[in-house]
C-alpha cells in the first residue's frame, strides 16, 4: 500500500510539472455571446469547424475579409495536448463561435528526475506555444455595411509611421472580398491620404467621409503603397 502511494506521488508530481491548464483558462473574450445575433451563433445541434493552420495570420485575414468577426482568442505555452480539439469545441459551444483556427509551435523540452524513496523516474516534456482564434459570421446589416465600399481602416502605429516617414493617413486593415475596393485592387497595408480630394489624417476621418457619401457617387482614393502615391476610383454598391 505504501509503495502504491509513493507511485501515486510520482504521477501527481509529473502532472504538476507538465501543467494541467486547459484552453479555457487562457481564453480572452473579444465579443460577448450576448452581442452576437442569435442566428449567427453556433446552434446546439451544430458542430464547429476547427482548423489547424500553418499560416494562421493569413487564415485570420481570410476569415475577416470574408465577413467574420473575431469573438475571442487564447494564447499560452504548454505541453502536448491530446484533448485540444475537444477543448476548442467546448469553447466554441460556450461562446457561440462557428469557426476556430489554431496553430502551435515547439518551444522547448523540460527534462529532470522526480521520485520518492525507491521510486525514481526521469521525465522529458515537450512544450509548445499555442494560438487559437474563434470566429462568428457578421450579421447581414454588418456585412452589407462593410461590403458597400469594402475597406476597414485603422490608424498607423509608430513603426508604420516611422517606415513611411509620414504621421497622417488611414491604414487599410481589411479589404473585403468581392467589394468595390477589392475589385479596384486596393490592398491591406495601403495608406489612404485623400478621399475625393479631402485630406485623411486618420481612420476616424476616413470613416466620416465615406459615411457622408450616398448612392453610387464615384469615390476617388489617393493612397500610398511602397512609398509611391497611387490613385483608385471605385463606386459604392449603394
Amino acid at each position: 500500500m505504501r509503495r502504491y502511494a509513493e507511485y501515486i506521488l510520482i504521477v501527481l508530481s509529473l502532472i504538476f510539472i507538465s501543467g494541467c491548464s486547459t484552453v479555457s483558462d487562457f481564453y480572452t473574450e473579444w465579443i460577448p455571446i450576448e452581442a452576437i445575433p442569435e442566428e449567427n451563433r453556433l446552434k446546439a445541434d451544430e458542430t464547429p469547424q476547427i482548423y489547424y493552420s500553418t499560416d494562421i495570420y493569413s487564415d485570420i485575414y481570410f476569415l475577416r475579409s470574408n465577413y467574420f468577426w473575431i469573438i475571442g482568442s487564447a494564447s499560452y505555452n504548454g505541453p502536448d495536448n491530446d484533448s485540444l480539439d475537444s477543448e476548442i469545441t467546448d469553447l466554441c459551444r460556450e461562446n457561440g463561435a462557428k469557426i476556430a483556427v489554431y496553430t502551435y509551435q515547439y518551444t522547448n523540452t523540460i527534462t529532470g528526475i522526480t521520485g520518492y524513496r525507491d521510486y525514481i523516474s526521469s521525465y522529458s516534456i515537450d512544450r509548445y506555444d499555442y494560438l487559437i482564434y474563434f470566429f462568428s459570421p457578421m450579421s447581414l446589416d454588418e456585412s452589407m455595411y462593410f461590403a458597400r465600399v469594402g475597406i476597414s481602416c485603422r490608424d498607423m502605429n509608430t513603426s508604420e509611421r516611422m517606415a513611411l516617414k509620414k504621421n497622417t493617413g488611414a491604414y487599410i486593415d481589411i479589404v473585403y472580398s468581392d467589394s468595390p475596393a477589392y475589385n479596384a485592387n486596393l490592398f491591406p497595408g495601403d495608406i489612404i491620404t485623400e478621399v475625393n480630394g479631402q485630406e485623411v489624417p486618420n481612420a476616424e476621418t476616413y470613416d466620416a467621409i465615406i459615411n457622408s457619401i450616398y448612392g453610387d457617387q464615384p469615390i476617388q482614393i489617393t493612397f500610398i503603397r511602397d512609398g509611391i502615391t497611387h490613385y483608385a476610383e471605385l463606386t459604392p454598391l449603394f
